[in-house]
């Protein structure tokens, strides 16, 4: 095998960021399912309270996502708030467990 026919059966790196992207998303969206008993006794709630949560982020990614590949939304502000949503999730459950442990 030539150094140049080699070269063209290489996939590009944005693909591989694609690949990368997926992963992650399909990770996040289904590794939560089978924590559920988990996180619903670390929260203190009923395993049905956790699966609405669990729904609810569901519909949050349904919706968000065809504003996400929409050609009419500007990428710009839309990354900044996803950032900024994604930096405050932590800060969101940390306070949250904080002030269901103080129950």
């Amino acid at each position: 095998m030539s150094k140049e026919s080699s070269s063209k059966n290489r996939m590009p790196i944005a693909i591989w960021a694609l690949a990368a992207g997926a992963f992650g998303i399909g990770t996040t969206e289904f590794v939560v399912m089978g924590l559920l008993q988990e996180v619903a006794r670390d929260f203190g709630i009923s395993i049905s309270t956790a699966g609405y949560i669990v729904t609810a982020y569901a519909l949050g990614v349904v919706i968000g996502a065809p504003f996400t590949i929409s050609h009419r939304v500007n990428a710009r502000p839309m990354a900044i708030t996803h950032r900024i949503c994604r930096c405050s999730e932590p800060l969101a459950w940390a306070t949250w467990s904080k002030a269901t442990a103080t129950r």
